[in-house]
């Protein structure tokens, strides 16, 4: 599950965790999944990951 900008969306595939910005590359499937949000279950678009990246900076030693 993916939210940005108040909307939701489905991620599979290649799918890690990663807390805070992210980068995703793939595509979006040509469908809809239900899926549990903050006010409750949502029928959202699914996107098909290739790969997921945080975009945390890394902290300089």
């Amino acid at each position: 599950m993916a939210a940005a900008g108040g909307r939701y969306l489905a991620l599979q595939g290649n799918v890690g965790t990663v807390t805070g910005p992210a980068l995703a590359t793939g595509q979006f499937q040509y469908g809809y999944d239900y899926a549990g949000t903050d006010a409750g279950e949502e029928y959202v678009p699914v996107f098909i990951v290739e790969s997921l990246g945080s975009m945390n900076p890394i902290p300089n030693p």
